[in-house]
């Protein structure tokens, strides 16, 4: 990643569109970036509307868009398409008794040729610091060099650091990965860890 002047953040609905939203206006504000609200629902715009005014969010332009019987998915790719985003943010499907990602939500993060950020919406402490765990070594090894890139690049923008850390355990998803930190350092796993969460 380059540059982020522009971000597409999707709103699946009011409250977890509007608590992403706050989020990914802390990214836009850190880079001056405009961000695209792609909203799930066309009835939500006036809401969202009135809450952009009240929070004094210039930067944002809404978007509904008529899905019809196209996946959300869909909808997104569609969007990333015709804009070319920088950035597509959207909140983490949760997946009721299990750890792991929404099957939609691998789909975006496998298809689309922009960083994908799947959020929780869960506020971010302040100051935002954004990681990302990694695996340096194997076939990811380009994939996770460019994960270390836009993270720091990412951390540059919210004028944080990038924190370094080792983990042993981890399981890498294209472009995200969950893993559990080792308390003991070693060498065979380098990493870098980031989460705004």
């Amino acid at each position: 990643m380059e540059k982020l002047t522009s971000i597409l953040v999707v709103a699946e609905g009011i409250e977890s569109g509007s608590r992403i939203l706050e989020k990914a206006m802390v990214l836009a504000r850190g880079f001056g970036a405009r961000v695209d609200l792609l909203l799930g629902d066309p009835r939500d715009v006036k809401t969202f509307a009135q809450l952009c005014k009240r929070r004094g969010f210039d930067e944002v332009v809404l978007c509904s868009v008529f899905r019809c019987a196209e996946s959300l998915v869909d909808v997104i790719m569609r969007r990333v398409h015709e804009t070319s985003p920088d950035m597509v943010v959207k909140a983490l499907t949760s997946v009721p008794g299990a750890a792991g990602f929404d099957r939609d939500d691998q789909r975006l993060a496998a298809a689309c040729p922009v960083p994908v950020i799947l959020m929780r919406p869960q506020a971010w402490r302040s100051p935002v610091r954004i990681a990302a765990a990694v695996d340096v070594s194997g076939e990811n090894a380009a994939l996770a060099r460019s994960i270390v890139h836009t993270s720091g690049f990412l951390n540059l923008g919210l004028e944080s650091r990038l924190r370094r850390h080792e983990y042993q355990q981890y399981q890498v998803f294209h472009k995200r990965l969950v893993c559990r930190e080792r308390n003991t350092i070693s060498k065979t796993t380098t990493f870098a860890y980031f989460t705004g969460e």
